[in-house]
């Protein structure tokens, strides 16, 4: 079974999600982020995961492993959006309690990827590894290279 995770960045600088990683005690303030450069208060969501967090990647790469049919997304959207969910995902919650727009799947056409607000690179039915579901899902190297690449 995949896990699922979602990834707060800075717009500048990306911050350590676990404080264990500082040191003394695991103890962080604002000065212990100092090195990193300015703090901003904006945030971007980057989102990685498999079908609870997929808000419709799959929909763009061969496999039969998508959400783009009735009944998904009636109640909220009112169409399939290619999420595994009648309406919103775990990462649509925290978009919209960040007061962020929905954040679109890194695969959709027309998207601007320098989004300042984030991008989902989860898949449906994925893993973390590359042989999960070959051929059928986008594996995890192949999204940490698209994060790099955005």
């Amino acid at each position: 079974m995949g896990h699922s995770a979602c990834v707060f960045m800075n717009r500048e600088w990306l911050l350590p999600v676990n404080h264990g990683f500082a040191g003394g005690g695991g103890r962080m303030n604002r000065e212990s982020y100092a090195h990193f450069g300015p703090l901003k208060n904006h945030v971007a969501l980057l989102i990685f995961g498999d079908s609870l967090f997929d808000a419709g990647n799959n929909n763009y790469i061969n496999t039969t492993i998508k959400a783009n049919y009735k009944p998904y997304g009636e109640t909220f959207f009112h169409y399939p959006t290619g999420r595994f969910s009648d309406g919103r995902l775990i990462p649509d919650f925290i978009a919209e309690y960040a007061k962020l727009p929905l954040i679109p799947p890194y695969l959709q056409p027309g998207i601007d990827h320098q989004l300042t607000n984030g991008v989902n690179f989860a898949s449906s039915g994925a893993g973390a590894l590359v042989e999960t579901r070959q051929g059928l899902v986008i594996d995890l190297q192949t999204r940490q290279n698209n994060l790099w690449g955005w």
